[in-house]
């Protein structure tokens, strides 16, 4: 009886460790007491035992910013040998942080937190809290804010430059205290370095500005100051306040002693007003400051249908936020009729320099009565002048020429009807070196082609020069032949690069993809007639289905409505299509002949 009985001791007490280190417990806090205003403390929850967590919004408490900062898995294992026997217990532990930075004076308190550790589990930890202390203040006006200007208008973006007067030692700053309204939008300016010249980084606003050091007057005195820029936008009317921009920092005060200062500026108060609704011209888009645009556009000498690449050029004042896409062509009444446009739409070019935006997009002549490519007009409000304004692109000349259509008639001429085309009647050749030998002579003659004949100079220049210039482009396209062309290489992989833009665009751009890579093309360049040529010449019989699968996305594309669906496309048949034509060019190695003979007339 008593051994039984110590055996069921023996299997409780094994069973409560394990049963101890399966019980979820969450633990949370402040790392540290308190806290300088201005400075930064570390708030933690750690959760023992857990798979998983989900770590709590803690946006909403008063008196701090938290940002979190992720979990970290730092679980452990122990090993213990007790009796000669090894037991290996393993805890599970899952640590949030967040950086806090106190907003205010007092005392911060974080509620119990209901933090959910999966599989629908809920466990909730203590009320956690940290005072906020407030540094030394520094009563001189050390911080100075100088905005560009106080009245504004909504969305009006204004430069704010942040001197910081330097008056001893510092070891350590920082910005994090700054206050703003919930109207301003502030944006910290990142300026670019210039030679030998030592930036030191700003954190505020929830972003990083560069300052420079350089120097100012306090008390009429010179000493080292910090200057940085921000851009402020209002978002909403009505009078909004910027600041007190607040540093706190680590003031030396002896060999080895430093104490906490805070210094503050004087807010800026900013009025803001909307903007009038008299004189807005219609396809205004809420751009503020002066602007201007700037088109390009090539070929200028094109057919009806053919492609021109048009790429327009947005300058304006940073950060330009209204600047996310060119111009829509589509309301403007002489592109809508005269043109085709892309519903592709635009794309962005990288910028070149601040304040421009570049976009490109392809259109397409519709009406051979177009001559120029019109204006485009950018309207914006001038808040300088208080007025709305309108910046327009200068037209650009077009030379057009009708696409004809040829015909039967073009081809066969009837006795009994007039011929559809005239033709200038055959006339004798003056007597010259290439005359042709005409009269009975020649029927004389058993020969026609003998004796002095070959001997002629002109003859014999005429039979050798075909050949020479044939063995030399031959010779220079082989010399300048090398095995990292880049032709070549896009060559090699046109069938699997046009497989992919099968499974991404559809059909017709995956042969458009296909045909550009293979004839050294741009796919937005590649039409029916296009394809239809290039194929005949290398020696597909059936062309058709490629054409006719192109120009039905043409006729979609670039429909007076702009975007219509071309339907869907069989994606086994095009594929079909793809190794069809690509076994007809591997077998006539007609791109690679047509390949070396641009290398030789290069």
């Amino acid at each position: 009886m008593l051994r039984r009985l110590a055996s069921l001791i023996a299997v409780v007490l094994l069973a409560l460790p394990a049963a101890a280190q399966s019980t979820i417990r969450v633990e949370a806090g402040f790392t540290q007491q308190a806290v300088y205003l201005g400075d930064q403390a570390v708030f933690t929850v750690i959760v023992e035992n857990a798979d998983s967590v989900d770590p709590p919004d803690l946006s909403g408490i008063p008196g701090a910013d938290f940002n979190y900062r992720g979990t970290s898995n730092e679980s452990r294992s122990t090993v213990s040998i007790v009796n000669g026997r090894r037991r290996e217990s393993v805890t599970k532990r899952l640590i949030m942080r967040w950086t806090v930075t106190p907003t205010e004076l007092g005392t911060v308190i974080v509620p119990p937190l209901m933090i959910g550790v999966g599989n629908g589990q809920v466990v909730q930890s203590d009320e956690s809290s940290i005072r906020v202390l407030e540094p030394e203040t520094e009563d001189r006006p050390v911080v100075i804010v100088r905005p560009e200007a106080t009245e504004v208008f909504v969305n009006q973006t204004v430069r704010v430059r942040v001197e910081w007067l330097l008056t001893a030692d510092i070891e350590g700053y920082s910005f994090r205290a700054s206050r703003a309204d919930d109207g301003l939008e502030v944006t910290p300016l990142e300026r670019q370095r210039q030679a030998l010249e030592r930036l030191y980084e700003v954190d505020i606003y929830n972003g990083r500005a560069l300052a420079n050091l350089g120097y100012g007057t306090l008390e009429g005195r010179r000493v080292r100051s910090l200057e940085f820029d921000m851009l402020v936008t209002p978002t909403r009317a009505g009078e909004l306040t910027l600041g007190p921009i607040a540093v706190a920092y680590d003031q030396r005060v002896g060999r080895n002693a430093v104490k906490k200062i805070v210094a503050r500026s004087e807010p800026v108060v900013f009025t803001v007003r909307e903007l009038p609704e008299q004189g807005r011209p219609d396809g205004f888009t809420g751009l503020l400051g002066t602007h201007d645009i700037e088109v390009r556009a090539d070929p200028t000498t094109v057919a009806v249908g053919d492609p021109i690449n048009l790429e327009v050029t947005i300058y304006g004042p940073e950060p330009m936020p209204g600047i996310t896409d060119g111009p829509d062509l589509s309301a403007i009444p002489a592109f809508a009729q005269g043109f085709r446009i892309a519903s592709e739409g635009w794309t962005l070019r990288p910028a070149s320099r601040p304040g421009e935006r570049t976009f490109s997009t392809v259109i397409r002549v519709a009406d051979p009565s177009v001559a120029a490519i019109p204006p485009i007009e950018l309207p914006f409000f001038d808040p300088g002048e208080g007025e709305y304004r309108v910046a327009r692109s200068a037209p650009i000349p077009l030379e057009v020429r009708a696409v004809r259509e040829v015909t039967a008639a073009d081809a066969v001429v009837s006795s009994a009807a007039p011929a559809a085309v005239s033709r200038d009647p055959l006339t004798t050749s003056a007597p010259s070196v290439w005359a042709i030998e005409r009269g009975p002579s020649v029927l004389a003659s058993g020969d026609p082609i003998a004796g002095s004949f070959w001997a002629r100079p002109a003859v014999l220049a005429a039979l050798a020069l075909p050949p020479a210039c044939f063995a030399a482009a031959g010779a220079v396209a082989l010399a300048r032949r090398t095995p990292r062309d880049p032709a070549a290489a896009r060559r090699k992989r046109a069938l699997a690069e046009a497989r992919r833009v099968l499974a991404r665009d559809g059909g017709a751009a995956a042969l458009r993809r296909y045909l550009a890579d293979v004839f050294d093309a741009s796919p937005e360049a590649i039409t029916g007639a296009d394809g239809r040529r290039l194929l005949l010449e290398a020696g597909l019989e059936d062309p058709a289905p490629v054409v006719s699968m192109i120009e039905a996305h043409e006729a979609a594309a670039y429909s007076p409505g702009g975007g219509a669906s071309a339907g869907q496309d069989d994606g086994a048949r095009v594929e079909s299509l793809l190794r069809e034509i690509d076994r007809v060019l591997a077998r006539s190695r007609f791109a690679r002949a047509g390949a070396d003979t641009k290398e030789a007339r290069e």
